[in-house]
């Protein structure tokens, strides 16, 4: 269990549960790593048996998206992961595991209605008066489907797949030292990659499966983006009684898709000052409670039609420690003009990088403070140029902009591209 602390004295903070997997059957790893190989075998062995004639590393990963694809659950997390983190596994691969961020395959009806009347222990017709049945959208866990409560209210309902905690329980029992061969074995850098984050990923997903999470979140940072003035920022609102650990229930956004710009035309709507906001409220979630959506892309934002901007999918939600949070309001502090605030910065990149820096640059701590100092602060002097030190609490919106574009790009990829909009 996680907490995160509050912005404001008294408020309980932000509670994550993460589920606990199943613990796979031996006879269910032997049938999902059969499957693996099978799967990865017809996608790589082409390529596998040409390397001596030069396969090249762009036709691997395709190899290996393809398989993934193919291998869906837990694997199309992994391609998911990929393609978001440029900054990791680098642009030409990432850009090959895009289509993994594209829609799912669907459920069965049948499988749909047996899921919420389990969750809920009533008849489907007793808890929707409508759910239609083709997805609004499909993703590796799961599914969301247009529905309509006995009031009128028009909902999304989000459904785990049957059976998906099972699968992702075995898939990770074999990723494992799968991975750790293929690492040796495949002349890429990215199966040294995959096989680094397995643990993190199986974190995110065992929070992911519980539901109740995703509503957690949704409620508190509703309460935070109120508290900080962010009007035009606006997250569904879960349904109350109508959240359980496998179906979710939220208020149906009504908007387009931030990257439809005809469609953002049609509704009259600038998007640049929404884009700004959403950024700020990134940014200022993080320095001040350590939290900040964690899946920020293009599927996940859009233009409502009351000309706001809607953060959709909060099944992730990303979370800085304390050292780390401390290092970033230290960089704003010292762009501001406090001069002690890089001692602090220079202390966590001793601590982090400190070995590199002492042998590699040949540097001592007064040094590191000087040159924390000169590669830092031009990123953020400009924007908060005529500023004091104690306006850090308030933001400048250009700062808050490079700042996250140069500070959190490494961290969530995506939002750099949303901050260059906005910018």
């Amino acid at each position: 269990m996680l907490m995160v602390e509050s912005l404001q004295t008294g408020r309980p903070g932000l509670e994550i549960r993460p589920l606990a997997l199943p613990r796979p059957t031996r006879r269910e790893v032997v049938r999902r790593a059969q499957r693996i190989l099978t799967v990865l075998g017809r996608n790589l062995g082409p390529e596998l048996k040409g390397r001596d004639r030069g396969a090249s590393r762009l036709r691997l990963a395709r190899g290996l998206r393809a398989a993934f694809e193919e291998l869906e659950a837990t694997f199309v997390k992994l391609g998911q992961l990929i393609a978001s983190a440029p900054s990791l596994f680098g642009d030409e691969l990432s850009a090959e595991f895009r289509s993994c961020l594209d829609a799912g395959p669907p459920i069965l009806p049948a499988q749909l209605r047996r899921a919420i009347e389990l969750e809920f222990g009533r008849p489907l017709e007793s808890v929707f008066s409508e759910l239609e049945p083709e997805p609004l959208a499909a993703a590796s866990l799961a599914v969301v489907h247009r529905g309509r409560l006995d009031d009128g209210r028009l909902v999304a309902v989000k459904v785990i797949r049957p059976g998906v905690r099972r699968t992702v329980a075995s898939d990770l029992a074999v990723m494992r030292p799968l991975f750790a061969f293929a690492g040796r074995v495949i002349a890429i850098g990215i199966a040294a990659e995959l096989s680094d984050v397995l643990d993190g990923l199986e974190e995110q997903i065992a929070e992911e499966l519980d539901l109740r999470n995703e509503a957690a979140s949704m409620w508190w940072f509703r309460d935070v983006f109120g508290e900080m003035g962010l009007p035009r920022v606006h997250i569904p609102e879960p349904i109350p009684g109508l959240c359980g650990r496998r179906v979710l229930t939220m208020e149906l956004l009504d908007g387009v898709p931030i990257d439809d710009q005809q469609g953002i035309a049609r509704l009259g709507v600038d998007p640049k000052p929404l884009m700004q906001e959403a950024v700020q409220a990134f940014f200022a979630t993080a320095l001040c409670a350590g939290a900040f959506h964690g899946d920020i892309h293009a599927g996940n934002l859009m233009i409502t039609t009351e000309g706001r901007i809607g953060l959709l999918d909060w099944g992730i939600v990303g979370r800085l420690d304390a050292h780390t949070r401390l290092f970033f309001r230290r960089i704003v502090e010292g762009s501001l003009g406090d001069d002690s605030a890089w001692t602090d910065v220079a202390s966590y990149l001793k601590d982090q990088f400190g070995e590199q820096m002492r042998i590699e640059l040949g540097l001592d701590d007064d040094q590191m403070v000087s040159m924390a100092k000169a590669s830092i602060e031009p990123l953020l002097a400009r924007p908060f140029g005529g500023a004091r030190p104690d306006d850090a609490g308030r933001w400048s919106l250009r700062a808050e902009l490079v700042a996250a574009r140069r500070l959190y790009q490494g961290q969530v990829p995506a939002l750099a591209h949303v901050a260059e909009t906005a910018a």
